[in-house]
């Protein structure tokens, strides 16, 4: 549908992948189940042909730039690349392929493990899996992992280099080399874990006190926390750990646009309950 809600192509796919600037997209016919490449006009480019039974698309987003997509074979139930003619550019080789905020870096796991590494668009490793959790890269360049022997967390470059240490209990994808959101003990207590924001030499910049902290839009200067102790109470914050507005909300979505938009949910106070007369 087009920005006034009205149907630009009317409803007949069962399920569709991201649109990106190109014209074609993955798409499971509603018929048969299987997955092929559509057209932005509502027309085949690649006739469906890969089974879709397993309850999630099996064609993932066609990146503009490589004008490659991940995708799932269903006989080896393995993923390898595809270009827009459904043809395999890569044949499928990896349990499970992510993106990674990179045009041309992916993380994967191999078929004998259960850990992340970075692959290339040949399919090739760049960075051996070693990892629990492989996040996608921010725009300082960094990516956030969990390191498999310690299960702790930190930051790599894409040569999976440190640059933060794995020793903080969770970590956020940074967009701004100062301002990074990570979780950590507190001052009153090492079992007790908060969120506060760290720079790249992995020293705090804001302390721990948050119970949960979204990501941080640096365009915007906003991010969403959610204070020690408040409950379900989210509020916005800017880099100088200043409060944007007095508005509380129930829910906030963990990122902003760049344009400066995100969904949300008003906070509601509960009214309290009528005592009963005995």
């Amino acid at each position: 549908m087009n920005l006034s809600g009205e149907w630009v192509i009317e409803p007949k796919w069962r399920d569709a992948g991201c649109l990106s600037e190109l014209d074609y997209f993955g798409a499971q016919d509603a018929e048969s189940g299987l997955w092929g490449i559509a057209r932005k006009d509502g027309s085949w480019q690649a006739e469906p042909y890969l089974s879709g039974k397993s309850g999630f698309s099996r064609i993932g987003y066609f990146n503009p730039h490589t004008q490659i997509a991940k995708a799932c074979d269903e006989a080896s139930d393995l993923w390898g690349f595809i270009d827009g003619s459904g043809d395999w550019v890569v044949k499928p080789f990896a349990k499970w392929i992510n993106y990674a905020g990179d045009d041309k870096i992916y993380a994967a796991s191999p078929v004998d493990s259960a850990l992340y590494g970075l692959i290339n668009i040949e399919g090739s490793w760049v960075v051996e899996p070693k990892f629990l959790d492989f996040g996608a890269f921010g725009k300082t360049g960094y990516a956030d992992v969990i390191l498999a022997e310690t299960k702790r967390s930190g930051l790599v470059d894409k040569q999976g280099n440190w640059v933060v240490e794995p020793k903080f209990f969770g970590i956020s994808t940074p967009n701004k080399s100062n301002f990074i959101p990570a979780k950590g003990c507190t001052k009153r207590s090492s079992d007790y874990l908060l969120w506060g924001f760290i720079d790249l030499s992995g020293e705090w910049v804001v302390e721990p006190k948050y119970a949960y902290i979204g990501s941080y839009n640096e365009k915007c200067d906003v991010v969403f926390v959610c204070p020690e102790g408040k409950g379900d109470l989210y509020r916005l914050i800017n880099s100088k750990e200043e409060f944007v507005s007095d508005v509380r909300f129930s829910y906030i979505s963990p990122k902003f646009s760049d344009e400066g938009y995100c969904y949300a949910r008003p906070y509601k106070l509960k009214k309290p309950q009528k005592s009963r007369s005995m």
